[in-house]
């Protein structure tokens, strides 16, 4: 028998596409400004962090990858990788077999199908959004499983006042 030692984890992680529509910040105290203005941390239920080092790693971060082009195949396969919340039953008639359990492979294939229409969709109508002149985004990925700055960075969304997609992948 397995005992319990210690908490449990539930982690999970959310993946920002993110568009810079004005332009890079070309210093990490540019992009802090950009993103919290004039606030001086984080709080996400009593965890807190200075915007000034959440701004260190965001830069961090965006200064280690190169610009994906926008597109509605690029957007979409990043959004392929994230957790849907299926609107589908998976007691309906059409994925129970004849003794009533439900036919898993029947329902996921429809999710699928029924997520990659939601994703088209979604993924055509952000970039219709966009200013015409913006031609790429960034991807950024946080975790709560670290338990400090990555899990206020994935639940406190320090993209809000920007254009971009916010993918749970729980």
């Amino acid at each position: 028998m397995k005992i319990r030692q210690s908490h449990v984890t539930n982690s999970s992680s959310s993946s920002f596409i993110v568009a810079f529509v004005k332009g890079l910040p070309k210093t990490k105290e540019e992009l802090q400004k950009l993103l919290f203005g004039k606030s001086e941390k984080l709080d996400w239920c009593g965890h807190v962090v200075s915007t000034d080092y959440a701004a260190e790693i965001i830069f961090r971060d965006l200064k280690s990858q190169k610009p994906r082009i926008l597109s509605e195949k690029s957007i979409r396969a990043e959004l392929m990788e994230g957790s849907g919340d299926w609107s589908l039953n998976p007691r309906e008639a059409r994925f129970m077999d004849q003794s009533g359990r439900t036919n898993w492979d029947a329902y996921f294939a429809a999710c699928n199908n029924e997520d990659e229409k939601l994703s088209k969709e979604y993924a055509k109508s952000w970039i219709k959004s966009l200013p015409q002149d913006c031609k790429e985004w960034y991807l950024f990925e946080y975790c709560d499983e670290d338990g400090g700055v990555g899990m206020i960075l994935e639940n406190e969304n320090p993209f809000y006042k920007l254009p971009h997609i916010k993918v749970n992948k729980h």
